[in-house]
């Protein structure tokens, strides 16, 4: 935290004040005494606001609590564990300037690991990413504050500007130096592959959630939208529902599967129920492999190391033009489509 709330003072805008708005959210640790610390003794050009909730709010409710404290056009979530680079309030301040019409700025993420070690570079340029995205107050003005019972903030927040009919800006240069823990990696053995199901089931009910204030969302700029985009975001909305009930039916099957001895589940791939699920034999062999073959997923382990996490990022710093994403895109995207 103290590295965290340091590299927000050390932004090196010149000729700009920035607000460093700090909202703990009624942290049971030693988080408010740190920033209290760092408060204490921050004699530079920029002002901070210290803010403790009195009970835990959730991470999107604290940061719409955020933006009630800020005056500013511009809002920076800068996470707790996450180090901003100096420079950029600079590099956001100067795409601010060249893209008047953005709701949303994302820049790339350089990937460190629980010790500060450099993994590598986030090249992934179709989601706008909380940690490294920068907002327009309007994705919060135009709404409903955010619900304490809805995660992924930055999800609903992409839907809002969009619906909004704005535009997202992704930036080639890294601004921030983002946290993946990669000793959370266990094993893919059989405890570990319920524990994943179950948790599947926890994700998909709070996307549902999400879901559910989004179509509130909507219906709060619904009539500002020409009529063919109204029906292209409740066609987006229904196929996101289609898509969440179904993962979740794949999840409770999986864990029965799982849960049930190995030779029953071979007599399952000659049953009715599966029968249906799947055509073909061959079809229905790689689906029992895939959830159940717990010799297969403790082969896997052993060949597997925690740097795996790491696989799917660049280690060259990236370099591409300024991309642009309106709503057309997003709409033809298939954002949540595919958890």
């Amino acid at each position: 935290m103290r590295e965290a709330l340091m590299s927000a003072l050390q932004q090196d805008l010149a000729g700009e004040q920035l607000e460093i708005i700090v909202s703990d959210d009624c942290s049971q640790d030693d988080t408010y005494a740190i920033v209290q610390d760092v408060a204490s003794s921050y004699h530079g050009p920029h002002r901070l606001i210290l803010h403790r909730n009195d009970h835990n709010l959730g991470i999107g409710a604290n940061f719409y609590q955020a933006y009630t404290l800020s005056q500013g056009d511009w809002l920076v979530m800068a996470a707790g564990d996450d180090i901003s680079m100096p420079e950029r309030s600079r590099i956001l301040h100067a795409a601010i300037q060249k893209y008047p019409t953005a709701l949303g700025i994302c820049s790339t993420r350089e990937v460190i690991d629980a010790t500060g070690k450099h993994r590598g570079y986030d090249t992934w340029r179709k989601e706008l990413y909380g940690a490294s995205t920068a907002w327009h107050r309007r994705v919060f003005a135009d709404y409903a504050p955010i619900p304490p019972s809805v995660a992924f903030e930055d999800a609903l927040l992409t839907f809002r500007l969009f619906m909004l009919q704005g535009e997202a800006i992704f930036l080639s240069a890294p601004t921030v130096r983002y946290r993946v823990d990669g000793s959370s990696i266990s094993s893919q053995g059989l405890s570990d592959a319920l524990q994943t199901q179950k948790k599947v089931l926890v994700v998909v009910e709070k996307l549902l959630r999400l879901l559910e204030c989004l179509r509130k969302d909507y219906d709060v700029v619904r009539e500002t939208l020409p009529a063919p985009l109204r029906d292209r975001w409740q066609a987006k909305f229904n196929a996101i529902e289609n898509s969440l009930i179904s993962r979740r039916q794949q999840a409770e099957l999986a864990l029965l599967v799982m849960s049930r001895p190995f030779l029953t589940n071979i007599a399952y791939l000659f049953s009715r129920q599966a029968t249906a699920g799947h055509s073909r034999f061959v079809d229905r062999l790689g689906w029992l492999m895939r959830n159940d073959a717990a010799p297969l997923r403790a082969l896997r382990a052993f060949f597997r190391s925690k740097n795996a996490l790491y696989a799917a990022y660049s280690p060259n710093v990236p370099s591409f033009a300024d991309e642009r994403m309106v709503a057309d895109d997003f709409l033809r995207g298939d954002f949540l489509l595919n958890f």
